[in-house]
């Protein structure tokens, strides 16, 4: 009589080879066929790292102050109570971004991304950025070669801005008012284009150049920089009697040329 099949485990039924729900051990069918164990279901643990942005009442404060910030030094400019210069809107903006980023960096210190904030902060530059290169005056170009000859102080001081575009500003008419009695500032913007400035004989000037992917060269030195960011700075006519001239060029993505009066430059 021949020997009944082996079977290993509980809840297997020999004669059809099947699992009654509790035996996970091997065994044999009743055709002698070899049944492994069933293997055990894998359970794969996941454990997902949650970006830790900052709360609604930390975004909506840190806003809230940014704005207070902006628009109070706007109604001070405003009311003359502080003087913020020819660009206000451009302090105001980057006075909001710097209470953002003080707020991004709170954030960090805690663990948590920049969030919502991070983008008003670029928001915020961006806007500082415009504001501070669009024009106060009627002295803008755009899209062609202009030459300006001033021949006052207050005219020269409502600044020049040149917009995809040549622009050649001419200061030797100031020449017949040395020497100067008070400090005179002219500011020349410039984006995508090109600025030439003809310095005067006989005055101090000092001019600053901030250009951003820009150059900046001095014919009368030799000096010429460019790069991502170069602030330079440079006096002329450092002898010469009376309250000087300071010209401020501010560009992006241009190229400033600084001459003297009598280089070959006057149009």
């Amino acid at each position: 009589m021949p020997a009944s099949p082996l079977s290993y485990g509980t809840g297997y039924d020999t004669s059809h080879g099947t699992s009654h729900g509790g035996g996970h051990l091997p065994a044999y069918t009743h055709t002698n066929q070899y049944v492994p164990a069933p293997a055990p279901a894998a359970y794969a643990t996941q454990t997902k790292t949650a970006r830790r942005t900052p709360s609604a009442p930390m975004v909506g404060v840190s806003t809230g102050l940014a704005l207070l910030v902006g628009g109070g030094l706007l109604a001070l400019h405003y009311t003359n109570v502080l003087d913020l210069g020819t660009h206000a809107s451009a302090v105001a903006a980057a006075a909001a971004a710097v209470v953002l980023g003080l707020s991004i960096v709170v954030a960090g210190l805690r663990g948590r991304t920049s969030g919502t904030m991070g983008f008003l902060a670029v928001v915020a530059l961006i806007a500082a950025a415009v504001s501070g290169l669009v024009p106060t005056s009627s002295n803008f170009v755009v899209g062609s070669n202009t030459t300006w000859h001033p021949s006052t102080i207050d005219a020269a001081e409502t600044g020049y801005t040149t917009l995809m575009a040549d622009g050649t500003l001419e200061l030797e008419g100031f020449e017949d008012q040395a020497p100067l009695d008070e400090e005179v500032v002219i500011p020349v913007n410039v984006v995508m284009g090109s600025s030439t400035v003809v310095v005067p004989d006989g005055i101090p000037v000092e001019v600053r150049t901030n250009l951003l992917m820009g150059s900046a060269d001095f014919e009368s030195g030799g000096a010429e920089t460019d790069g991502i960011w170069n602030p330079t700075q440079q006096t002329f006519n450092a002898c010469a009697p009376g309250e000087k001239i300071i010209i401020e060029v501010r560009g992006l993505f241009s190229s400033a040329t600084i001459a003297e009066s009598g280089n070959g430059f006057s149009q």
